[in-house]
């Protein structure tokens, strides 16, 4: 979590905390909801929600419950246009279903991972852009993998404690998990018979991809050679288009 600066704008922080809720849910949601979800006082989300209704990143039903407007739409073509992340990975995510396993890119959002590309078996390759909603990150190859690129005290900021870890026992149990990750380099978590394994992708981590819904008797190693076989192909051409455009 980035440190808070000196002269932070608020009502600015709170106001994006409204509408990334709104994002992240398919229901509609009143102002007490938003209140009591984000622990925000039931006067300031009215005043906020009226605003993003004003801006046209949210709107209110007849029952008087908000849900994301169609400026949300404009924002969202603007975030794919500039992210260069998603435009140079979709290729080669879409050649890593091939594989027919899950295929999976995400990032890391507090104590939730938001997949910017979720694939399954079953559907068309381009529909696994933003299907999936937040999922718990420490029940997440991606999560664990990228948690575990953070220092310990950078954890704590993120994982409370005091509370029941998602998947884990105790704390013990989910940091000996955290340091086996930084020592193998990738995340991995299995669900019964079925594993799933992540790789970063930069340095620092910006995301990782992750294949999932393997065989646990599978040797890894054959699926983490072929995801740091992409993902360098990834970070390539970032390198170059970066490196391009400074000239």
């Amino acid at each position: 979590m980035n440190k808070l600066p000196s002269q932070p704008i608020l009502g600015l922080i709170d106001g994006m905390e409204v509408l990334q809720l709104l994002a992240s849910t398919d229901t509609e949601m009143s102002g007490a909801d938003i209140s009591r979800t984000l622990k925000i006082e039931k006067t300031k989300v009215n005043r906020i929600l009226k605003t993003l209704a004003y801006q046209g990143f949210a709107e209110v039903s007849i029952n008087k419950k908000y849900r994301l407007g169609p400026a949300i739409h404009v924002l969202s073509a603007q975030i794919l246009h500039g992210s260069k992340l998603i435009k140079n990975a979709l290729r080669y995510l879409i050649e890593l279903t091939e594989l027919n396993v899950v295929v999976a890119m995400g990032v890391l959002w507090r104590d939730k991972v938001a997949y910017t590309y979720h694939w399954e078996p079953g559907i068309e390759p381009v529909d696994g852009l933003g299907r999936v909603d937040l999922f718990p990150a420490t029940q997440s190859s991606i999560g664990l993998k990228l948690l575990s690129e953070k220092t310990d005290e950078g954890i704590a900021e993120i994982i409370d404690f005091n509370e029941v870890i998602s998947g884990f026992s105790s704390k013990d149990d989910f940091m000996a998990t955290i340091n086996q990750i930084r020592k193998q380099g990738f995340g991995y978590t299995v669900f019964g018979s079925r594993a799933s394994i992540a790789v970063k992708i930069g340095e620092p981590a910006r995301a990782a991809i992750a294949l999932a819904n393997i065989n646990n008797e599978v040797p890894v190693q054959e699926y983490i050679d072929v995801l740091q076989e992409k993902i360098a192909k990834i970070e390539e051409v970032m390198t170059y288009k970066h490196n391009f455009i400074g000239v």
